[in-house]
């Protein structure tokens, strides 16, 4: 099975960040190389959010709900998983990544907080703004 990629919010008016869900077939602190031989059992669900491995039950019962097939939120609801492409995934992780190394203290990086408007840096469209 393909892994998953979704963009979605830790916590209502928080950040949204990557996540992705996978299978995995190894052990979470053996190589790849070593796999488990369990048969039927040997792959488990791993999933992470922002970069931090969570449990995976976090992300799946964002995505659907025993009875119904349905996703389990709505599009406007703010617990939606938005599924988006592994490129797109790829890209926002590195982002984070590029925003945790220029400033480790960005209200972005604090995917459990709730994100104020004040918080957010205005961006500076002034080079923008000289070529017109």
């Amino acid at each position: 099975m393909r892994a998953r990629h979704f963009l979605l919010r830790v916590t209502r008016y928080g950040p949204l960040v990557p996540a992705r869900l996978w299978w995995c077939d190894h052990g979470p602190d053996d190589p790849p190389e070593n796999r488990l031989d369990r048969g039927r059992l040997s792959l488990y669900p791993r999933a992470d959010i922002a970069g931090v491995e969570v449990e995976p039950e976090l992300l799946a019962d964002r995505l659907c709900s025993l009875t119904d097939p349905r996703p389990a939120n709505p599009i406007t609801h703010w617990r939606y998983a938005k599924p988006i492409s592994a490129e797109e995934y790829r890209w926002r992780f590195d982002a984070l990544r590029q925003i945790e190394a220029a400033r480790p203290d960005d209200p972005l990086l604090k995917t459990r907080r709730r994100l104020a408007a004040a918080d957010v840096e205005v961006p500076d469209f002034s080079r923008e703004e000289a070529l017109l």
